[in-house]
């Protein structure tokens, strides 16, 4: 369950719950990395970065790759990087996210291959 803020997450464990909390380390910089709810068409999943210093960062996964708000991804490797920047590295690394658009998209969610009807 995620609460309010979506700043825990909770599970039943023998009548109570069990608060987590999710930190990945960055070049040095710790952030508190947080599940966002994604709308039917807007992104695969989509978790927020909240680093110490209060600065967020937004990371989904969509049917086009991975993407990010940071200043990096949208001004040096939106369209041009596959890898993308520091954020969508580390999401990939950790296994929260797939690298790639080719990843995010299955052949049995509606795309087709070359040939078949």
């Amino acid at each position: 369950m995620i609460h309010d803020r979506g700043q825990a997450v909770g599970s039943q464990t023998r009548g109570r719950t069990v608060l987590s909390h999710l930190y990945l380390t960055i070049n040095k910089s710790l952030y508190l990395v947080q599940p966002l709810a994604c709308g039917p068409g807007a992104a695969l999943r989509a978790f927020r970065l909240n680093k110490g210093d209060g600065t967020l960062y937004d990371v989904a996964q969509t049917n086009f790759g991975a993407e990010c708000d940071c200043p990096d991804f949208i001004f040096r490797r939106a369209g041009l990087d596959p890898l993308g920047c520091k954020h969508v590295q580390a999401l990939v690394g950790q296994g929260l996210i797939e690298a790639g658009a080719a990843a995010s998209v299955r052949p049995e969610q509606g795309r087709r291959t070359v040939g078949s009807r």
